[in-house]
């Protein structure tokens, strides 16, 4: 069952604790699984979203592995969803 808040119910933003402009991976809809550590369904192993500038690799056999906490606010290709709930 989801937590609730006084203002309602928290996705996984109010569960990592991270207010609206902040991205995380796990925020993205392209992350296989938001609960655990996944993987990214765009970015492939080798890509690297924690340097400056990012490194974005979009070929290859294996899909880049990440975690619901990483930071993705430099990742061009992170997009948000909305109403995620890690006990569905």
């Amino acid at each position: 069952m989801p937590r609730r808040s006084r203002e309602g119910v928290l996705g996984v933003e109010g569960l990592l604790d991270m207010s609206e402009s902040q991205k995380t991976c796990g925020t993205c809809k392209h992350i296989s699984d938001p609960s655990e550590p996944g993987t990214c369904e765009v970015l492939k192993i080798g890509s690297d979203i924690a340097v400056d500038p990012p490194l974005f690799v979009l070929q290859g056999a294996m899909n880049f592995q990440t975690d619901a906490r990483v930071d993705a606010s430099k990742c061009k290709y992170y997009e948000g969803s909305t109403g995620i709930c890690l006990s569905c």
